[in-house]
């Protein structure tokens, strides 16, 4: 009956895909650890202990079952609707007179017309597969362009600090009105910006705050909002403040209105005038005027200057570091420097290696989609053994039946390749607008190189070019009186 037919292939799934989601979780354990290790101590410079999240186990598991039987159910529907006489009679189907037509027109060897012509020939299983390929290539594009767009966004926030070094406080003694003094008589310094770096407390979250002068501008904001700090906020040290937008959107404010903020001396009432749409520390920062952030925390110092060298030479901005810390340490200012161009750099590194990491993952995910390829290559040459037979018996040799198959394999890994490219660009649309909303950053520039597409091309096929080996080695080791015998 219908019914048993359909729980006999529904056994056999699940037993497969029970075995699948225990082996992958087997080989996914110590593979992500080590993954992990790679990434924390490369890019991060951490180095994570050995963890096992149960329920994501189990979550992993449970959807390889249930996504494995469902993914099997049309099948199983198409074949309880076969008929007896169907089943008995069913054969290779021949491929569509227009679409054999235009194979035939086509300027092709001989060999690479037959081979897609045999796409078309069993249409359901060409499109699984087609899917399959496509998803897994997307999946690599999509990991692609977060890392791209992650990379960009570090870049463009480094590029929205116009100061070439920092010199920071590095203990108890502050930097007061000597420290500027000191500064301003070293040779190089163009300019140089009092900064107080500190902390406000919202609701038991800390974030970094910074009191920032208002008449030189070396940090250029993206005011999506409100407007910037002005000369008159810091004159009459009023409580006012230019808040991220991550920060406006968890806490629910905007322009006009007040949040409450702990400091060392209590709690102060801020009123917001602008929304920075900056990433700067992920676009929860506290911007304040120099003054008041003074006048609340209760001190006349700064505990950090940013200086602008007059020449942009890289040698000349590791000079003035060098002179602007041993002046300050000779006067009674122990202080660390941090250079733009190298932290920048430093920074765009680590976003490299991730990206690095994510096309290096990439490989192994289109290579797991091409399993699909390898198990369609087999049914077909299993299923065409007897036309094997019949052109090794008419004169073609096994480097021909080659160049048939690997035409047909090669022909489905570039279809799914272009199903790959849109796939890719919603899937990496989709996880960057995931991070945007795990982190509240509203909306951020989204980047999808033009390029991508065609290097995931190559890689694509040579991998298909390397995974249908086996099948074709079959195929080309049948001798011709066996294949026409073949049932």
């Amino acid at each position: 009956r219908r019914r048993q037919v359909a729980f006999s292939f529904l056994r056999t799934v699940a037993l497969l895909a029970v075995a699948g989601s225990l082996l992958g979780v087997a080989l996914g354990l110590p593979g992500s650890y080590l993954l992990a290790r790679y990434v924390g101590s490369e890019a991060l410079g951490v180095t994570p202990g050995w963890s096992v999240v149960w329920e994501v186990v189990a979550l992993s598991i449970g959807v390889g079952i249930v996504g494995t039987i469902a993914a099997a159910v049309p099948a199983i529907v198409r074949a309880t609707r076969l008929s007896v006489r169907e089943g008995l009679s069913a054969s290779t189907a021949a491929p569509p007179a227009g679409a054999a037509h235009v194979l035939r027109v086509l300027p092709l060897p001989a060999t690479a017309s037959m081979g897609l012509r045999n796409i078309i020939r069993r249409r359901a299983r060409s499109l699984g597969t087609v899917v399959q390929v496509g998803l897994a290539v997307g999946v690599a594009l999509g990991f692609l362009a977060l890392g791209v767009t992650v990379a960009s966004l570090t870049a463009n926030t480094w590029d929205t600090l116009k100061w070439d070094l920092i010199v920071a406080q590095s203990s108890s003694t502050p930097l007061d009105a000597g420290a500027a003094s000191v500064l301003s008589r070293v040779e190089g310094v163009a300019t140089a910006q009092p900064l107080l770096y500190n902390n406000l407390m919202v609701d038991g979250d800390q974030y970094e705050s910074w009191g920032i002068g208002t008449t030189t501008r070396l940090y250029d904001p993206d005011i999506v909002a409100g407007r910037w700090l002005e000369p008159a906020d810091a004159a009459a040290r009023s409580r006012v403040a230019v808040i991220g937008r991550a920060l406006a959107n968890k806490y629910g404010v905007w322009v006009g209105d007040t949040l409450t903020v702990g400091t060392a001396r209590g709690e102060v009432e801020l009123t917001i005038v602008g929304i920075d749409a900056r990433l700067m520390n992920n676009a929860t920062t506290f911007f304040l005027p120099l003054e008041s952030f003074q006048d609340m925390l209760g001190r006349d110092d700064v505990n950090a200057y940013w200086l602008v060298s007059a020449s942009q030479l890289e040698q000349d901005i590791d000079r003035l570091a060098a002179a602007a810390s041993d002046a300050l340490e000779a006067a009674g200012y122990p202080v660390s420097t941090e250079i733009h161009y190298v932290e920048k750099e430093a920074n765009l590194a680590g976003n490299r290696q991730i990206t690095a990491i994510l096309a290096v993952m990439g490989i192994p995910i289109v290579a797991i989609g091409l399993i699909g390829l390898v198990n369609m290559m087999t049914m077909n040459v299993i299923e065409r053994t007897r036309e094997v037979g019949i052109l090794r018996c008419i004169g073609a040799s096994a480097r021909d039946i080659t160049r048939i198959f690997r035409a047909e394999a090669l022909g489905v890994a570039a279809i799914g390749w272009l199903l790959a490219v849109p796939l890719g660009w919603l899937m990496g649309k989709a996880l960057v607008v995931l991070v945007a909303e795990l982190f509240d950053f509203g909306s951020i520039g989204y980047q999808f190189p033009v390029w991508y597409p065609p290097i995931a091309f190559i890689p694509t096929l040579l991998l298909a070019w390397i995974v249908v080996t086996p099948p074709l080695r079959r195929a080309t080791r049948l001798r011709p009186g066996d294949a026409l015998r073949y049932e």
